[in-house]
């Protein structure tokens, strides 16, 4: 029921509650005009005696409506503000969420280009031809997943790779590290987000020439190297 209603209908009761000691008085005590100053003394408290309870009483169901009313206003402003501030929440929650996968993906890139450089790097001696770098290497496992038979490079870098203290073997430590760092952060932004899956695989298949690489000559994590190849 709206306000305005209410308002009405308290208003024509009020106007009704006024007619009754009227109608009352008439009907106990007659109709003819009174020109005594105690009669109408007399006619006076009794219309206050009759008045004043029933004015009261609908006092006090105007008080309990405009509590009542409070109450539901007040439920529907805090309704109101828990949406408000369940809003608010899911923005900042959405914010944070994708700051973080921006952070992710700029350091995987960061670790792709560590990865990219490493892979130019020569590992052939200096001034040899034909120049061999870690890409070359890497070429090397693509040539015999496809039944070709591995070069002598290919079995020499092997042998420097897995020997401590070589140069060759420092630089594929790093290869390592690396390696292992993206398969860390990639897992990690899929975690954060189904809606990377994309990128997550672009950089797999960007580098698993690399990881085939890894997977012959070791020093990286099975799981490392079962995630990365996953399709």
């Amino acid at each position: 029921m709206s306000e305005n209603k209410v308002l009405t209908i308290t208003a024509t009761i009020a106007g009704l509650i006024l007619i009754v000691p009227v109608v009352g008085y008439v009907l106990m005590y007659g109709s003819n005009p009174v020109y005594s100053h105690e009669k109408w003394a007399q006619f006076g408290d009794f219309f206050g005696g009759v008045l004043n309870p029933l004015y009261a009483f609908l006092a006090f169901l105007a008080l309990l409506y405009t509590i009542n009313l409070q109450r539901t206003e007040l439920k529907q402003v805090r309704s109101e503000f828990r949406r408000s501030a369940d809003a608010a929440q899911q923005q900042i929650d959405h914010l944070k969420l994708a700051a973080k996968q921006e952070d992710l993906i700029r350091i995987i890139r960061l670790i792709d280009q560590e990865i990219g450089q490493l892979r130019q790097t020569l590992v052939s001696e200096p001034g040899t031809q034909p120049a061999i770098t870690v890409d070359h290497i890497a070429h090397e496992v693509y040539r015999q997943s496809t039944g070709q038979a591995p070069t002598g490079a290919f079995a020499k870098f092997l042998d420097v790779a897995r020997t401590p203290g070589t140069v060759v073997e420092a630089l594929y430590t790093q290869l390592t590290t690396a390696i292992s760092e993206l398969s860390s952060y990639l897992q990690e932004l899929e975690t954060v987000s189904d809606s990377q899956t994309s990128v997550v695989q672009y950089f797999k298949r960007k580098n698993e020439r690399v990881v085939g690489l890894a997977r012959s000559a070791g020093g990286v994590d099975q799981h490392v190297l079962s995630y990365l190849q996953a399709r």
